[in-house]
């Protein structure tokens, strides 16, 4: 006799009635969905700041470093700022022997990477400045990210770059 029959023999012989029909697991038809945290979770911006320019200028520039924490790669897609008429994401390239800007539709943020946004490369354009900046002003920007999620930053108006040890987290 079997391990299954003696168990079932041992059922009904103790009182224990019909036995019960196995129970058969749901198995769901689509794998359960995880929620993804939004990348603006995974971002920090360090040493963020606008260069100031003499009065009249039309343009400015913002820099900073922006370190992706995660272990997926996100990008920034575009920036938005009350001081000027538009905000663009640009870097330099050298064509034929001459540095140009060009538009950048986005800059990347590999996984467990920093991206520095500076003087000569990737940087932060505003376009069109519908005020004066004064130094120390404090100007929040408003960066998307390729999953739709924001983050603001307030970058501070300054002649030059901050040192090394003015890391500003969001």
């Amino acid at each position: 006799m079997g391990l299954m029959q003696w168990m079932v023999l041992a059922l009904v012989g103790c009182g224990g009635g019909d036995v019960p029909a196995p129970v058969e697991a749901e198995i769901p038809s689509e794998p359960a969905v995880v929620p993804v945290p939004p990348a603006s979770m995974s971002l920090s911006v360090q040493q963020p700041w606008i260069r100031l320019m003499p009065p009249g200028a039309p343009n400015t520039a913002g820099f900073m470093v922006l370190e992706n924490a995660d272990m997926h790669e996100h990008a920034v897609v575009s920036a938005a700022a009350d001081i000027a008429k538009s905000v663009e994401l640009h870097t330099h390239i050298e064509e034929d022997g001459r540095m140009k800007m060009r538009r950048l539709e986005k800059v990347v943020l590999a996984p467990k990477q920093k991206v520095e946004l500076k003087e000569g490369g990737h940087h932060v354009m505003f376009i069109g400045l519908t005020s004066e900046l004064t130094e120390g002003q404090q100007v929040p920007v408003v960066f998307t990210l390729d999953d739709g999620s924001d983050i603001t930053v307030k970058l501070p108006v300054l002649r030059e770059a901050p040192s090394q040890d003015a890391a500003v987290g969001h």
